[in-house]
């Protein structure tokens, strides 16, 4: 993308003299051996900049295009998958040269908010809750609290099985 017309040997010794990794100008001995007149070589080096400001928002304006494909098409695969989850029998297999369905399971905790808050949890068993800006429930070790035999009024391990396509 160029907005502006820009001597090509400049362009040319600019773009040499950047580090590839860092975009960080290591060299400037060529740029000043160039015999250009100041003027003009100081109007060039401005529009190059311009130039690149722009490179900049269009690549940032295509970023943001690019991340809600992403996200669109991330819908579209949870979505579908859901869909093969409601409609097919749990743990029921298929195989196809193309695809293979099969079924993860996994479990996760539940709290019941109106059972068990983060604050009581924490004045019974401090190491099941995390405090940031306020108290948070610790689900991994709630977890384990509870797979290894511990009880909470308002808080279970839900078992889920889950479709994988792949």
């Amino acid at each position: 993308m160029n907005l502006y017309d820009i001597n090509k040997e400049l362009v040319m010794k600019l773009e040499a003299a950047v580090n590839p990794e860092t975009g960080e100008i290591e060299g400037t001995a060529d740029i000043e051996m160039l015999e250009i007149d100041r003027a003009i070589k100081i109007s060039n080096i401005a529009k190059y900049i311009k130039n690149l400001a722009a490179m900049e928002v269009a690549l940032k304006n295509e970023k943001k295009s690019i991340d809600n494909r992403i996200r669109t098409n991330h819908n579209k695969v949870e979505y579908l998958k859901n869909y093969l989850q409601d409609n097919l029998e749990a743990g029921e297999k298929i195989s196809d040269p193309q695809f293979k369905i099969s079924w993860r399971k996994s479990s996760s905790v539940k709290i019941d908010c109106e059972k068990l808050t983060a604050q009581e949890l924490y004045d019974d068993i401090p190491g099941l809750v995390r405090y940031k800006e306020s108290f948070e429930f610790d689900k991994k070790g709630i977890k384990e609290y509870l797979k290894e035999g511990g009880e909470l009024e308002g808080a279970g391990i839900v078992n889920k099985i889950k479709v994988v396509v792949k």
